[in-house]
């Protein structure tokens, strides 16, 4: 409402899909009639944005190409893509593995190091794989040796909890900002890892 409350509704997927097509189709039709876009192909995807309270970001449901000189979009393909919040609650099998490392770690690094607040994850998943998990550790820390303890600490864990086909980046951070930085790409062995202020 304007100048006032601000609120959502959530709507089926099925729904979502029937009217983001309609209004694709009239998006198609309104760029097909600028001259420069006549004859060139056109995509157009169908976006499901989460609310706006939520931590994870939507994904894409489907998407269409209409090609150069088409009156209309051609067929629609399914994406099968989500971003998943860890630790999580729902039960889906794709989801409870990676659920069950990412709790095994969050509990070694409170063993390790009782000044962190909580451990977050972000996975995103393409057709029920997972293809890139993102932590996020804030953590207190009282000097520069102490954070490159940890910092090793972390990077020892990884190949006990997580497998080695994802790409994983984990964020360490302090109330003064952004402490280090570990990025393992899929298959390689060893992270890299960036000390923020050294």
């Amino acid at each position: 409402e304007q100048y006032g409350e601000y609120y959502e509704q959530p709507i089926e997927d099925s729904k979502l899909q029937q009217e983001g097509k309609k209004i694709a189709e009239e998006i198609y039709k309104r760029l097909r009639g600028r001259d420069e876009l006549k004859n060139v192909p056109i995509m157009i995807g169908l976006y499901k944005q989460k609310a706006s309270n939520d931590i994870v970001p939507g994904s894409y449901m489907s998407y269409s190409i209409g090609k150069a000189d088409a009156t209309s979009l051609g067929d629609w393909t399914d994406i099968d893509e989500e971003y998943v919040l860890f630790p999580s609650n729902d039960n889906k099998d794709e989801h409870r593995a990676m659920n069950t490392s990412f709790q095994n770690f969050k509990l070694e690094v409170n063993k390790y190091f009782s000044n962190t607040t909580s451990v977050i994850g972000r996975g995103f998943y393409q057709n029920k794989d997972i293809k890139k998990l993102s932590l996020e550790i804030p953590i207190q820390f009282f000097g520069a040796t102490e954070t490159v303890g940890f910092t090793q600490f972390v990077v020892s864990e990884i190949p006990k909890h997580f497998p080695n086909n994802i790409l994983l980046e984990i964020s360490i951070k302090s109330m003064d900002g952004p402490e280090a930085l570990i990025v393992r790409k899929p298959d390689e062995k060893m992270p890299f890892v960036h000390m923020y202020n050294e």
